[in-house]
């Protein structure tokens, strides 16, 4: 399946005992993610601060994989929580969140990660560090998953002084038709374009004075 973190993984082990399932065609998790902009002293921008809120299908995934809530009592606690935190952001070399920069210092590993639920749908954030300070003049991320196993809707955080647009990909005739055969893909297939995934970004355009 080539490059996932942490829960795609645990998905993709539930899916193949389970049969079909409302995670049968890509994209297969689905994320609700906001991005702030962290600025220094200087007005360089240091970090991103970053939200991942499952939907609920995935939510409901992670009780069964994680064995969250061992007391069977309906509420999930700190503990709980950790165990999300670690295993969604212990990342494997190379992975950058699905977030992509087209030039400039790249990220360094994410730090303060945390987790929790909301609306019975759990969310995890972190800090992910550049691994040098960023221009605030004009900087650009891109948010998607370059085989399109995640689909991401991103909200923007601009800091004082600046403004943060979300740009939503032109979705042609020829964009919608590659939809339709993404979706018509198994759990255990992988698109034929290993970037495929890049047809559906959302670009996010941090602009300061």
């Amino acid at each position: 399946m080539g490059r996932e973190r942490g829960i795609g993984l645990w998905l993709l082990a539930l899916a193949m005992g389970a049969g079909a399932g409302p995670a049968s065609a890509h994209p297969h998790i689905f994320a609700d993610t906001r991005i702030a902009f962290l600025r220094d002293a200087e007005g360089d921008v240091t970090a991103l601060r970053v939200r991942w809120h499952y939907d609920a299908f995935t939510s409901l995934t992670l009780w069964d994989i994680l064995d969250l809530d061992p007391e069977r009592d309906g509420i999930l606690d700190a503990e709980d929580f950790a165990k999300v935190a670690e295993g969604e952001t212990d990342w494997p070399e190379g992975y950058t969140g699905d977030l992509h920069l087209s030039d400039g210092p790249g990220f360094a590993r994410p730090v303060d990660a945390e987790a929790g639920e909301e609306d019975e749908r759990i969310w995890v954030s972190f800090t992910l560090p550049f691994e040098a300070p960023r221009d605030a003049g004009a900087l650009m991320v891109e948010v998607y998953d370059p085989i399109y196993y995640y689909a991401y809707t991103v909200e923007a955080e601009a800091p004082e002084g600046c403004t943060a647009e979300v740009l939503r990909p032109d979705l042609d005739d020829a964009a919608e038709e590659l939809r339709l055969r993404l979706a018509a893909l198994s759990r255990e297939e992988v698109p034929d374009d290993p970037n495929v995934g890049a047809a559906f970004a959302e670009t996010v355009v941090l602009t300061c004075d």
